[in-house]
């Protein structure tokens, strides 16, 4: 068993293969099995042999059980209307079938209705009796005149061949709308106090479900019926006079399945935003649901559309186009990129505009043009080439697409706008900082030894003995014989000082200056040594006739002394002179 319910006097269980087993009282019907004997063992529901019960419940005097099918069966006392099921029909019209109630409600069969007698108007004593009589008379062996006729009353006790009587029969009880009566008949009235009105009065017609008041009101039953407006319901209870069914419900995002119960999830591309519906919605165009189990369909993000009913995924605008609003639904929204923009890639919520540097000068692109080299565009969103400037002198473009130019490095210069490199400083020169649009030669007193120089430190400072006196120069000059520079820089060299010379260029030092030798003198500064034809050298000027240097270093000859004369040059002695001849 897979589940039990008792009630006050009797107990239901389910099986795990579905069946239904009632024991206990039977007094109102609520065991199910056609009659209202009690039983003290657990008796399978014959009647629900077909139907695959999932649970159950006992109330106080009746029983209630839910199929895997979601449907409801009821059986017992109806008092209360704790059954739900249907009354009987009103009344047929006169020669229509007589209604018969089945598993499930009442059915109209194929045999002849009965004859119904019309009440009688008269006011008391017998006809007055008759007045209450049941629609259906029929005289019988107890009651030959008919005084107190009920539904069948004849056939209370008469057994049929399955041994039961047909007070207990549930093809008797389904005739008489399935109510048998609670109480003996009025012939049996002498176990009452009262009248045969005051015994009607005492709702014998209620307990038969036939009086005047309640004609057709079934007030229980012995047999399982349907309970019809109710579907897909899972849980049941039952308590003295009422009943309980709860539904289930299926989520937003799923769906009721008619036929199982089970709840469904709505598969991507579709939703449910209501409770149990019946069947889930597509997304409509312009959204989607990932997922399944949605409750709501979301809106394509710009840059995507969905031009189609119940779509899983939107679909990406392809590159270079773009659409800028959510919920797109439809390709042809996705908008052309402009010149001066692009998309790169699909699904673009906007187009790029573009940057510095490139330009496009057509629509629906996926890039932009880089401007060439040595030019320049410091704009965005251009849409030509044209816009692409050259590079200023001091400056140049290696590269394509450049923002800006780069600035020529220090000891490198352009001279003219729209240069892909710079050029080198040439040897001499030198360029301080960036940008240059020339070089400046090194100073005099220094020369250039290399390309590119950066600054005027770079040009190397003529060393002793040498000088530079010009601008821009390569190498420095070593110091003319007869003269020297003592120190590093010199823009122009020292002349030996009157009465010395110089025998040697590149002199680095006064003490590089030789006196002049006896006999030779040298007036002036700078004097170097001299080498005639022949290979004499002379290094300062030998001393004029009539003159003489007895000592080396002078920058003047001795005259001879008056009355004498010399006629040579280049003495070295005042001896060389001789007296004059007389007169």
């Amino acid at each position: 068993m897979v589940q039990v319910s008792a009630a006050r006097y009797h107990a239901v269980a389910v099986s795990r293969d579905g069946r239904v087993y009632t024991w206990g009282s039977g007094l109102y019907g609520q065991l199910g099995h056609g009659d209202r004997y009690t039983r003290f063992e657990p008796t399978m529901v014959s009647a629900l042999a077909r139907v695959n019960v999932t649970g159950t419940a006992a109330g106080t005097r009746h029983t209630v059980v839910v199929c895997d099918l979601g449907e409801v069966y009821a059986w017992g006392s109806n008092e209360f209307g704790e059954l739900g099921v249907d009354p009987r029909p009103v009344k047929p019209s006169e020669g229509s079938a007589n209604p018969k109630l089945t598993l499930r409600g009442w059915l109209f069969g194929a045999a002849p209705s009965p004859s119904y007698s019309a009440p009688s108007s008269s006011g008391s004593g017998e006809s007055g009796k008759k007045r209450r009589r049941s629609t259906l008379g029929m005289d019988t062996e107890e009651d030959p005149a008919g005084a107190f006729d009920m539904i069948f009353e004849r056939l209370r006790d008469d057994v049929d061949e399955s041994g039961r009587s047909g007070m207990t029969h549930a093809t008797f009880g389904a005739l008489v709308a399935g109510v048998q009566p609670a109480i003996p008949p009025p012939w049996e009235r002498d176990l009452f106090n009262g009248s045969a009105d005051e015994l009607f009065d005492q709702r014998f017609g209620t307990m038969l479900g036939q009086s005047r008041d309640s004609a057709g009101r079934v007030e229980y039953l012995t047999l399982p019926r349907l309970v019809r407006g109710l579907a897909q319901v899972n849980e049941v209870a039952a308590g003295g006079g009422f009943t309980l069914a709860v539904r289930k419900a299926c989520r937003p995002g799923s769906y009721l399945d008619p036929t199982s119960g089970d709840c469904g999830l709505c598969p991507a591309g579709h939703y449910s935003d209501e409770l149990s519906t019946l069947e889930c919605k597509p997304c409509p165009r312009g959204q989607a649901a990932t997922t399944a189990g949605s409750s709501r369909c979301t809106p394509c993000e710009p840059g995507y559309y969905a031009s189609d009913l119940g779509t899983e995924e939107c679909s990406a605008c392809p590159a270079g186009t773009f659409v800028g609003f959510g919920g797109a639904a439809s390709a042809d929204q996705c908008v052309p990129c402009s010149p001066g923009t692009y998309a790169d890639a699909p699904g673009a919520a906007t187009c790029t505009a573009c940057g510095p540097g490139t330009y496009q000068e057509l629509s629906s692109q996926i890039a932009c043009v880089p401007c060439p080299a040595s030019t320049y565009l410091p704009g965005v969103r251009s849409r030509s080439q044209y816009d692409c400037l050259s590079c200023p002198g001091g400056t140049f473009g290696a590269d394509g697409g450049a923002a800006a130019c780069d600035p020529c490095a220090a000891g490198t210069y352009t001279d003219a706008p729209g240069s892909a490199f710079c050029w080198p400083c040439p040897v001499g020169e030198y360029g301080a900082g960036t940008g240059n649009t020339g070089c400046e030669s090194c100073p005099a007193g220094t020369y250039g030894e290399k390309l590119a120089a950066a600054a005027a430190a770079e040009c190397p400072s003529c060393p002793a003995g040498n000088f530079s006196n010009t601008l821009g120069a390569t190498a420095c000059e070593a110091c003319p014989a007869g003269t020297y520079s003592s120190s590093d820089g010199s823009t122009e060299c020292v002349g030996c000082p009157p009465g010395t010379y110089g025998l040697d260029a590149g002199a680095d030092s006064v003490d590089s200056c030789l006196d002049c030798p006896i006999g030779q003198y040298n007036p002036s500064s700078g004097k170097a040594a001299e080498m005639d034809d022949y290979g004499e050298v002379t290094e300062c000027f030998p001393c004029a006739m009539g003159t003489f240097a007895n000592a080396s270093g002078l920058d003047e000859c001795h005259r001879c002394p008056p009355g004498s004369h010399l006629n040579k040059t280049g003495s070295i002695r005042e001896a060389d002179c001789y007296d004059c001849d007389y007169g």
